[in-house]
């Protein structure tokens, strides 16, 4: 079939635009469209990092509240503190990493139900998920699942005390980066208390407590 001039210049005049779609980006433009993408991920970066920092430390605080709360069940199921027999009445303690004295360990045994010296009846009184029991703490320790440590969402032991002497208070001590002038503090009228150092641990601002904030 013969085509007509008019059809033909018709088609010529719709061919460029085809062609246009088809080239494919020159250097210049991929520049451009990299230094686009690099200018917009500099204003979101900050953003998102905020949002992840905060989204954090509401899980931290929950499970703070959710370590306190797991600590007053065994009590009251048992009559007893989650500690270990010789400890139980004796002056508080404060449980935090392997480096220290008294280790988390103690009384998450007991809570997790894999004591059944101290937790007889095999009652898991706390549910501790397995990526947060592994990780490298603030002072370079690491810690895998079988250690039974929980770690806060920053990789670092969760720091307990609990009111084992029943004088109404918990003493903590030995803390790094204390949030009050010394490395120790009572909280008062708290059967259990537990402090995270927070997304900082250099900073006495960082810290989160079971029993509000710092």
């Amino acid at each position: 079939m013969k085509v007509s001039g008019n059809k033909a210049v018709a088609e010529e005049s719709v061919r460029p635009s085809w062609l246009f779609f088809s080239r494919g980006f020159t250097l210049i433009e991929l520049l451009v469209v990299i230094a686009i993408i690099g200018v917009l991920a500099a204003i979101l970066m900050p953003a998102l990092n905020s949002a992840l920092t905060k989204a954090e430390k509401a899980r931290a605080q929950t499970e703070l509240t959710q370590i306190v709360a797991a600590i007053k069940a065994y009590y009251g199921d048992y009559g007893r503190m989650p500690v270990a027999v010789a400890d139980d009445g004796a002056p508080d303690k404060t449980y935090g990493a392997k480096n220290k004295p008294n280790k988390q360990k103690v009384i998450m045994d007991n809570l997790r139900a894999k004591d059944n010296v101290g937790n007889p009846k095999g009652t898991v009184f706390l549910d501790v998920p397995k990526d947060s029991m592994i990780g490298t703490d603030k002072d370079g320790g690491s810690y895998v699942e079988a250690d039974g440590y929980y770690l806060d969402p920053w990789g670092n032991p969760y720091v307990l005390s609990v009111d084992a002497n029943f004088d109404g208070s918990a003493f903590l001590s030995g803390l790094d980066s204390p949030p009050a002038p010394s490395a120790s503090m009572t909280v008062t009228s708290f059967l259990a208390v537990a402090i995270s150092y927070g997304p900082d641990p250099g900073s006495t601002k960082s810290f989160l407590t079971s029993w509000g904030k710092n």
